[in-house]
């Protein structure tokens, strides 16, 4: 009975591994970061493929990252994650009107992302934000005040939406 107990846990052990996610040069989620940061000069998303299953997701991501406030609120922000041991930041897609295609949890009507720390033994989101393709628009959700607050993004990014995007 001992022996099979130890044994049972020794395959418990080898078996859980330890649960590090790859990261980019950056520091960000690669599982969930989505591509290259566009730049409000550059809107053409040469970094995506439009042919993947995952473009609308990704877009929807850059849209908040052409954000100012997406940029005001990571900015120096990877530097001090890693310093405190952690991995770095990233962007999660939670949901999505084709969740199965973005890799999104569940479904929504819109584009609902997390910026997160991610340590190792954590993560930790900082900031909710939320895509509106039908109104076009993109809001923070402000936790205080229980409520959307409209924010700026690179409108130049709107045509793919609208283009490729359902």
């Amino acid at each position: 009975m001992k022996i099979a107990l130890n044994l049972l846990l020794i395959l418990l052990l080898i078996s859980c591994g330890t649960g590090n996610k790859p990261t980019n040069s950056e520091g960000e989620d690669t599982l969930t970061s989505g591509s290259p940061v566009a730049t409000k000069a550059d809107t053409s998303l040469k970094g995506i493929v439009k042919e993947t299953n995952q473009f609308c997701g990704s877009l929807a991501i850059e849209i908040l990252k052409s954000s100012d406030r997406y940029t005001e609120l990571t900015a120096g922000l990877i530097e001090a994650v890693k310093k405190n041991g952690g991995n770095g930041v990233g962007v999660k897609l939670d949901k999505s009107p084709s969740p199965e295609k973005d890799k999104a949890f569940s479904y929504s009507t819109r584009y609902e992302m997390e910026v997160s720390e991610n340590y190792p033994d954590r993560q930790v989101n900082i900031a909710h934000f939320v895509f509106d393709p039908k109104k076009k628009q993109l809001f923070e959700y402000n936790v205080v005040q229980d409520q959307m607050v409209e924010i700026d993004f690179d409108t130049g990014l709107l045509n793919q939406t609208a283009q490729y995007c359902p």
